[in-house]
């Protein structure tokens, strides 16, 4: 086993040699089935109930989303509600339809109208802004959301285009892209060690990385990095926090960093401190400034 297979099982994501685990055993997050399985329980048939096209598929739906930023339909309900009340409307590149957005700090909901009547709802949160390029879109049935597929350091994955209803859409090419990942689930992640096929040692300690979740959406994903920073911010109605956080990290050691935005609902045990090392799943969210 080699090392991108080494984290790939440490995500969660299956492989064939045996793990040291130099902490106490964990089963990992449940975000809604059996984390212990290795496919981290997004639940494939909730986001298949989406209008969309199903899960892992491109031109994709929201599936579980909502999940990430509020613990009930009925307080999916109350945001709605509230933000179509209240929120600021903003024009889009499409005649007739607008957005509205509502929220208080770092974490909103947008309402897409088309003519008055809501197209679609979701969560978005401030990002990280980074220097990156945009490599495929694939736009969904409204032609009003995409999804975009960005280069950051090593990685090249697919992102939910959360500019795809503005002026200015997702263009491919260079850009600076705001990056943020809302959690399905987060818990504090114990330290593994792994022998590779070389004889060396693989450790999950400070490590940061992530890969696609089985029976996920196309943004998706199993993920364990290191908190850097913590702050309390407000999930609408309830309480939450977000994490300065390395999504990913290059050869010689450079972070790439986003805001992780987790509510109390999602948090598996005491919230993390700044130092501590977490793993759960997360969709991750782009936009094209």
């Amino acid at each position: 086993m080699g090392l991108f297979d080494a984290m790939r099982r440490a995500l969660g994501r299956g492989g064939d040699a045996d793990a040291t685990d130099d902490g106490d055993e964990s089963d990992g997050a449940d975000a809604g089935g059996d984390g212990a399985s290795g496919e981290w329980g997004v639940d494939a048939d909730a986001a298949a109930l989406d209008p969309q096209p199903g899960p892992r598929r491109r031109g994709g739906g929201h599936g579980r989303h909502w999940d990430t930023a509020v613990d009930s339909d009925a307080a999916l309900q109350r945001v709605v509600a509230t933000t179509l009340d209240e929120g600021r409307v903003r024009e889009s590149r499409v005649e007739g339809v607008d957005a509205v957005e509502y929220g208080a700090g770092h974490l909103r909901a947008r309402v897409l109208r088309e003519d008055g009547d809501v197209l679609t709802a979701y969560p978005v949160g401030d990002g990280v802004v980074h220097e990156t390029t945009v490599t495929d879109v694939t736009p969904w049935e409204t032609d009003l959301e995409a999804d975009a597929t960005i280069v950051l350091g090593p990685e090249e994955f697919a992102t939910y285009g959360a500019s795809a209803w503005g002026v200015g859409g997702v263009p491919l090419g260079d850009a600076e892209v705001e990056l943020a990942a809302l959690a399905y689930a987060v818990e504090l992640a114990d330290e593994e060690t792994y022998e590779t096929d070389d004889g060396g040692e693989f450790s999950t300690r400070g490590m940061a990385g992530f890969a696609p979740v089985e029976g996920g959406g196309v943004a998706d994903f199993a993920f364990q990095t290191t908190v850097r920073e913590v702050q309390r911010v407000p999930f609408f109605d309830a309480n939450g926090y977000r994490f300065r956080v390395p999504l990913t990290r290059d050869g010689d050691g450079t972070d790439y960093e986003t805001w992780l935005y987790a509510g109390a609902h999602a948090i598996d045990g005491r919230v993390p401190e700044a130092g501590e090392d977490v793993s759960g799943v997360f969709w991750v969210q782009s936009h094209v400034r």
